[in-house]
C-alpha cells in the first residue's frame, strides 16, 4: 500500500473542525508505510471555533478562527504570526485559487488578495449573503446557502464578485462540489440527499434531481469522477454518471464534519473520532489507514 502524503495534506491545513480545541498536525516524510499514530506529529492546539484553513506560499497556514484569519507557522516551534479580524461574523469556509483567497462568512463572501507586510491576505471585495460552504473552479463560485439554496457568483478582475443566480432547493444546502468540467454542481441537502444541478449556463441553473441510494448527505467532495458523500455515520462513494449509484461504502463514523479528497485519500474530520484517513485506490473497498 502506498504511503499517504501526510505532509502535503497538512500543508493544505485540514483541521478537526469542531468547537473544541483544534489539532494542527503534520506527518513524517520518507516513510513508505501507511500512517499510524507514531507518524503524526502534534504541532499545536488552537482554541475557539476553527472551521477551515489553506496553505500560504511560504509554507505557513491561514486558519479561519471565529471571525478572524490567523497566520500560523508550523515550522520549528510553531507560532501564530498574525491575526486579522474580517469583521463579518464567523468564517465558515476558506479556499485558495490563485491569485485570490476566498472566505465565506455568516454575512457574506469575501475575496482577498496577496498579503501585506504580515503576509496575511487583504480584503478586495465583499458580497452580502452568507452560507455554509462553497466550491470554486475557474472563477465560478458555488455557495451552499442553507435555506436559501444554491448561490452562484462569478469572480471578475480585479477581485470583484458578480451574482449570477440563486436557485431554491428542497431542504437545506449544507455543502457543495463542482464536477471536473464545471457544468454540474452536487449539493449535500441534508435529509434531501445529494442534489444534482445543471450549471452549463451558470446564469440559468436548474435542478436535475437527487442521486439514488442516499437518504442523508451532510458533506460532499469530488474524488476523480466519483463523488464522496458524508452521510451521518458513513462515507459513500457514488458514480453520479451511473444508474447503479453507489460504488463503495466506509463506516462507521460518528459524524463527518468536513471531507477533503487528495490523490487516493479521503481525509475526514469526525465529530467524535477526530482525523480519519481513508484509502480510496480501490473505490469499491475503501480502507481506513489512520484514525
Amino acid at each position: 500500500m502506498p504511503s499517504v502524503p501526510m505532509r502535503k495534506l497538512l500543508r493544505l491545513g485540514l483541521l478537526l473542525c469542531l468547537v473544541a480545541p483544534v489539532l494542527v498536525a503534520q506527518g513524517q516524510s520518507g516513510d513508505p508505510a501507511p500512517p499510524d499514530a507514531q507518524r503524526v506529529e502534534l504541532l499545536d492546539r488552537m482554541g475557539g471555533l476553527v472551521t477551515a484553513s489553506v496553505s500560504l506560499p511560504d509554507g505557513s497556514l491561514l486558519i479561519a478562527e471565529g471571525s478572524a484569519l490567523v497566520r500560523f507557522d508550523p515550522a520549528g516551534e510553531g507560532q501564530i504570526i498574525a491575526r486579522q479580524d474580517l469583521g463579518q461574523g464567523v468564517i465558515l469556509d476558506l479556499a485558495e485559487a490563485f491569485p485570490f483567497y476566498y472566505a465565506l462568512t455568516e454575512k457574506g463572501f469575501l475575496i482577498l488578495g496577496a498579503g501585506g507586510e504580515s503576509n496575511t491576505p487583504q480584503r478586495l471585495s465583499f458580497t452580502p449573503g452568507g452560507g455554509q460552504a462553497f466550491a470554486v473552479r475557474e472563477g465560478l463560485i458555488a455557495i451552499a446557502a442553507r435555506e436559501e439554496g444554491l448561490r452562484l457568483l462569478q469572480v471578475e478582475s480585479p477581485g470583484n464578485a458578480r451574482l449570477l443566480a440563486t436557485l431554491a432547493l428542497p431542504g437545506e444546502a449544507l455543502d457543495v462540489a463542482l464536477d471536473a468540467d464545471g457544468t454540474r454542481v452536487y449539493v449535500a441537502g441534508g435529509d434531501g440527499g445529494v442534489l444534482a444541478v445543471d450549471i452549463a449556463d451558470p446564469a440559468e441553473p436548474h435542478l436535475i434531481g437527487s442521486l439514488p441510494e442516499i437518504a442523508t448527505a451532510e458533506t460532499v467532495a469530488m474524488a476523480g469522477s466519483l463523488l464522496a458523500v458524508g452521510s451521518r455515520g458513513q462515507v459513500l462513494l457514488i458514480d453520479p454518471s451511473s444508474a447503479a449509484g453507489r460504488v463503495g461504502l466506509y463506516a462507521p463514523l460518528h459524524r463527518g464534519r468536513r471531507l477533503t479528497i487528495r490523490d487516493d485519500y479521503a481525509y475526514i474530520a469526525d465529530a467524535a473520532g477526530g482525523l480519519k484517513i481513508i484509502w480510496l485506490a480501490a473505490p469499491d473497498r475503501p480502507v481506513q489507514v489512520y484514525g
